[in-house]
């Protein structure tokens, strides 16, 4: 050990002996001090104009990607690793070699290997000063931010340090190999390409895909990055480093004798198979280790994630199928090239159910998506464009099956024969995951928990009353529902958001048990009295209502209102039109619709509002035993029109003796009562063209209208939060601090100009002294 300790710091010393070791350090403090200041003035600024700022830990140091914004700090100090590191290592061997002092190893007590690891930890000795100059930017950003997350930054700084590690046990043994150092900083260049890159060969077949993505470097640091402090990439970065030690041993022991060249061979390949195997293996799945250090558990499942994969883990394995189409224009994110970084994205959900399986079923087949080698050559048979497109995205075309071959095998009809993925489970039980028909087409978080949670409960079921020309779940028309509730492509649709939408018939049967929401949306024609009872026994047992229904039309929905002491205004709303006509009316959420649906500025959605076109106004009369809550308001300018009115050319000023009066009016209203154990919950809105295919697709000009999410948190009310999910997280508590702009001024010059001053005076001073003896 003394050896080893007195070999490193001999060669510690002549690294700043050399111009080349200063000269690296004062470029990687001048460029994370470009990087810190920038980010420093521009977060001063915001913060005295008030903006509501960011969790600053990782805005400062850790985030990849900002914008304008610029780069973060260890971002920064990442970046050109790669260039420093070869011109730190290459002379570190290559110059004994060069010189001829490595032959006194012959003669003297030292072994290869002390001499070996003496090198080493010198390059680890000033990688720690590099992670030193990153904690001068650190230590004073905790003073000034409260709530600072000291565990990610030391996370991210274990990360950075094992990849500077990783380089110099590279660029040791390249410099193993060579008297040039020249030559030794080139080969570590191109080993440090190579392992960036080969993660992107043998994708085709499935064990050389598992070897080649864990030999990967990309990826791997900014695992530490985001606050994941994962065995996986601790294993891979000791493997990468024990391995090339070992081979720069092995380098220099084979040098004393004159073994063929295929013996040599043998001996490193044993190496690297014993080292990159053990690696292997303590990585597979149920093997790995997690610990997620932010604040808010970015990295992790959500509670309500984990709850459902919770349930799932007695169930036996899960099997998650994707059919890729060749002629879908989402199938490159299924092709084999991909695969690895498609599982990677459900790597949260392997930490917890570790028997998830991944099967890929490659096919070619008419989709309603064409693609653009069919516009560019129209003249190909449909089978010649499936090969021609094969051969462009670089897969063999025998891989994938006929449309009639993936027939017999499953029916991917309903689904258009568009990417998809089937989650199932051995007893059967299985769900759907889309691409949806909007910027981004993946699915989020919330669509997959709704995927995982179809195959461990039963999902609320939506029954749509039908029979009196009530609005259709299967009407594409401009007044139909489909778009909102049964459309597969529309992320928001209360299918993809685990509800199941029906079509049901008031009647001697009654509303099925399964149901658990009813709606009836604009009947054109009244209930006979064996219905209405039917009505009254759903809401007798607790079923929650939608009721929507529209102006002008009393003698048909009276009978319904009178059930809940609602009482329809005459007249239709109107208000001064911007684009749209007077009565296309902005519907606002009150204070208590607010509350009643647990709405808050850091939602997903935010509050949201929408225009309702031909609405009237809703009063509660005669209590019936509900609470009645006003839901949506309209601005204090708006008025009811009574009677015919021409929106075009007519005059649409209230007219007092008519009964028109200006004032804010209450559109939609929420009920409540207690039945049994529960709370009955109840919607009834003047208007049922909010939340049809042509609000939600084209929405309307001049408002902000979001009828998609008031539709979203419509039924997590209804359904007491269990669909649609919202997988809402805490707010970071790091987003204060006390610096002011004349402060961060102060900053910049400090850190970009005294700093690297400093160390080039220092520098300059140990060189010239150095010289002088």
């Amino acid at each position: 050990m003394k050896q080893i300790y007195t070999i490193a710091r001999a060669e510690l010393q002549s690294f700043f002996y050399s111009p080349i070791a200063w000269l690296i350090l004062i470029i990687f403090t001048i460029q994370c001090a470009v990087a810190y200041c920038d980010t420093m003035v521009l977060i001063a600024k915001e913060a005295a104009l008030g903006t509501n700022l960011p969790g600053l830990t990782d805005w400062f140091f850790t985030i990849e990607m900002r914008g304008r914004w610029g780069v973060s700090v260890f971002q920064s100090a990442v970046k050109y690793l790669y260039i420093f590191y070869p011109l730190l290592t290459m002379g570190l061997i290559s110059r004994e070699l060069a010189n001829g002092s490595i032959r006194l190893l012959d003669s003297s007590p030292v072994k290869p290997s002390q001499v070996v690891w003496g090198k080493f930890f010198s390059m680890a000795a000033y990688s720690l000063l590099l992670i030193g100059v990153l904690l001068l930017f650190v230590v004073p950003t905790s003073l000034i931010t409260p709530h600072f997350n000291w565990s990610l930054v030391f996370v991210a700084l274990l990360g950075i340090l094992l990849t500077m590690l990783a380089y110099s046990a590279i660029g040791l043994f390249l410099s193993s190999l060579t008297r040039y150092p020249v030559v030794a900083a080139i080969g570590s260049f191109a080993v440090f390409m190579v392992l960036d890159r080969i993660g992107q060969y043998g994708q085709q077949w499935d064990t050389v895909r598992d070897v080649t993505t864990w030999l990967s470097l990309s990826g791997k640091t900014s695992i530490f990055m985001k606050g994941m402090l994962a065995s996986s990439p601790v294993v891979y970065f000791l493997s990468i480093i024990a391995m090339f030690i070992a081979f720069t041993i092995l380098k220099l022991h084979l040098a004393h004798y004159h073994y063929p060249l295929w013996r040599q061979a043998v001996r490193y390949l044993s190496v690297a198979l014993a080292v990159v195997g053990v690696g292997w293996l303590v990585s597979r799945p149920a093997l790995r280790l997690y610990a997620d250090v932010t604040e808010t558990q970015l990295n992790t499942l959500h509670p309500q994630s984990r709850k459902i994969i919770e349930q799932l883990k007695d169930r036996g394995p899960l099997t998650i199928t994707t059919y890729v189409n060749l002629m879908d224009r989402y199938r490159t994110l299924g092709l084999p090239r991909s695969i690895s970084k498609d599982k990677a994205g459900y790597e949260r959900y392997l930490r917890f159910k570790p028997d998830i399986r991944f099967r890929y079923v490659y096919y070619y087949a008419p989709t309603d998506k064409p693609t653009g080698v069919e516009r560019i050559k129209p003249d190909l048979t449909f089978e010649e464009t499936a090969s021609e497109i094969a051969r462009l995205n670089r897969v063999p075309f025998r891989l994938f099956k006929t449309k009639e071959e993936m027939d017999e095998i499953v029916d991917l009809s309903p689904e258009r024969y568009r990417f998809v993925r089937f989650f199932e489970l051995e007893n059967g039980r299985r769900s759907v995951l889309r691409m949806y028909d909007e910027t981004p087409p993946m699915p989020f978080d919330e669509e997959i928990a709704v995927a995982f949670k179809r195959l461990a409960v039963d999902m609320p079921q939506v029954g749509f009353v039908t029979g009196h020309g009530e609005r259709s779940i299967y009407d594409r028309r401009g007044e139909g529902y489909e778009r909102i509730v049964s459309n597969i492509f529309n992320r928001f649709s209360l299918l993809n958001q685990g509800l199941d939408g029906v079509e049901v018939r008031l009647g001697t049967a009654g509303v099925p048990e399964s149901v658990d929401v009813l709606v009836i949306a604009d009947p054109q024609s009244a209930y006979a009295a064996e219905e209405l009872a039917a009505l009254d026994a759903y809401l007798a047992r607790g079923g929650n209502l939608i009721l929507l229904v529209e102006p002008d039309s009393h003698p048909v929905t009276s009978p319904l209102l009178e059930r809940f002491g609602v009482e329809l205004e005459p007249g239709c709303l109107a208000e001064k039109p911007v684009i749209e006509l007077a009565n296309v009316v902005g519907g606002y959420f009150t204070e208590e619709g607010i509350k009643t649906w647990d709405l808050v500025s850091g939602a997903k959605f935010g509050i949201p509002m929408v225009a309702m076109p031909g609405v009237a106004a809703l009063h509660p009369g005669v209590s019936t035993g509900y609470t009645a809550r006003p839901l949506l308001a309209t601005r204090n300018d708006a008025w009811n029109k009574i009677g015919p009115v021409d929106w075009i050319q007519g005059n649409l000023q209230p007219v007092e003796r008519r009964g028109e009066r200006t004032g804010t009016f209450v559109p939609a209203v929420a009920l409540t009562r207690t039945v049994g154990d529960k709370e009955q919950r109840i919607l009834i809105a003047g208007d049922a063209d909010w939340m049809d295919n042509r609000e939600v697709q084209n929405g309307r000009q001049g408002f902000t209208s979001r009828p998609s999410q008031v539709v979203y948190y419509l039924f997590r009310w209804l359904t007491y939060g269990v669909a649609p999910m919202e997988l809402r997280r805490p707010s970071p508590t790091d987003t204060a601090i006390h610096i002011s702009q004349a402060g961060a001024v102060w900053y910049k010059w400090i850190y970009e100009w005294a700093l690297p001053g400093l160390l080039l005076a220092f520098g300059g001073f140990v060189l010239i002294r150095r010289n002088r003896k």
